[in-house]
């Protein structure tokens, strides 16, 4: 019995205890701080892939816009027709569709069409079924555009 009362009010049980203490308390610590750093890891990644599509949203809205300004002459000006595969080309990388992409390329190739239709044809008739074909596949690409980027009027 002396010899356990000697072991409990011993020091070196009490410096044990102690360094147990001490060692759980730094376990504890660290974990906790693993587990920090894997949220602020987890939210920055979220806050990346937000960046992210934002500017993939922004480069979209830059290359839809381009294509659109450019059907307002395209019918008459060799120029635009250029400006109008040049920018169908930028909307086939970033079109989040292959309909999308595709009507991209439909305006292009319709309203290189309508250049042609008034070069080679001395029939105003032909000319205006050309740019109304033109200007279906520019209101179908609008369409798409709208609906791809979430602004649908119905």
């Amino acid at each position: 019995m002396e010899i356990l009362t000697l072991l409990i009010g011993s020091p070196i049980l009490g410096a044990l205890a102690a360094v147990g203490g001490v060692i759980a308390t730094i376990k504890y610590t660290n974990q906790r701080e693993r587990d920090r750093q894997e949220h602020e890891r987890k939210l920055k990644d979220k806050e990346l892939a937000a960046e992210r599509q934002s500017r993939l949203r922004d480069e979209q809205i830059t290359a839809y816009r381009r294509l659109l300004a450019a059907t307002t002459t395209a019918h008459t000006e060799y120029e635009a027709v250029e400006n109008l595969a040049s920018a169908q080309a930028e909307i086939s990388l970033l079109a989040g569709s292959r309909e999308l992409a595709g009507a991209a390329n439909a305006v292009w190739v319709r309203y290189a069409a309508t250049q042609e239709a008034a070069r080679k044809s001395a029939s105003a008739g032909d000319f205006a079924k050309a740019l109304d074909k033109a200007r279906l596949a520019r209101e179908e690409f609008l369409r798409l555009a709208r609906k791809e980027l979430g602004v649908d009027r119905g």
